[in-house]
């Protein structure tokens, strides 16, 4: 399970859209996801664009190398 956090830095309450680009490991075979709010209601979602690549990965845990990745983008 991935956890992504969104964070409000305005003033105001943000009561609208907003964009995200997910990348996920291609070995992890992500094909769909869900989106939860803070009290665990689904939030509807649009995938505008799915596509494959590489990204160099610099931690202990993964040597520094090129993975594939899978990116989505989605509002």
């Amino acid at each position: 399970m991935y956890v992504i956090t969104v964070a409000n830095t305005l003033s105001s309450e943000f009561d609208g859209m907003t964009y995200a680009e997910l990348t996920f490991i291609r070995g992890d075979e992500i094909n769909n996801f869900e989106i939860f709010d803070e009290q665990g209601n689904k939030v509807d979602f649009i995938a505008t664009r799915k596509y494959d690549d590489y990204i160099d990965v610099f931690s202990p845990i993964n040597l520094p190398e090129p993975l594939t990745s899978q990116s989505m983008t989605s509002i």
